[in-house]
């Protein structure tokens, strides 16, 4: 599982331009996978399948922090890459710096997709990055019902 998760930035760049040089599809996405339910399986499952290499660019605990609130995230990023490495889907974790942005990432790899969660008619941040890149945004619809959010609103509410 270990050998999923990839901190040397040069050598994932290197690897995702020898295969897209030999005509393989690279696919990223970010988030922070914290609490893992169906509407993330489902994602996972989804986005694998638009290419030949999965990517999971995953979100540094102050980050989440600093964009979801400071009771976020529940695990740290060292457990949930553990946890995303279990995916037999996912091929790669690469964990994110605390000021990372999901531009920043895409900037670097150059996917040919990038999958990203979300309702029609959002206008996703990522897709001048995915354009400059010359890859191909897709919105994988949320799965209604299933958030993290929810999943800690229900233990609280339990615990009372």
């Amino acid at each position: 599982m270990s050998n999923k998760i990839i901190s040397d930035r040069e050598f994932i760049v290197n690897l995702v331009n020898h295969l897209q040089d030999i005509d393989k599809t690279i696919v990223l996405a970010c988030g922070a996978f914290d609490l893992l339910h169906p509407g993330h399986v489902a994602f996972i499952e989804q986005a694998s399948k638009l290419g030949h290499l999965f990517i999971v660019g995953l979100y540094a605990d102050a980050y989440i922090s600093k964009t979801k609130g400071i009771q976020n995230p529940v695990q740290t990023q060292k457990d949930r890459a553990v946890v995303l490495g279990a995916f037999e889907h996912v091929r790669y974790i690469v964990p994110m710096g605390d000021e990372e942005s999901n531009e920043s990432i895409i900037r670097q790899l150059h996917p040919d997709f990038y999958a990203r969660g979300g309702m029609e008619g959002e206008e996703p941040i990522e897709r001048t990055a995915v354009e400059e890149s010359h890859g191909k945004l897709m919105l994988i619809p949320y799965i209604e019902g299933y958030s993290s959010s929810h999943i800690l609103e229900v233990i609280k509410q339990k615990m009372v």
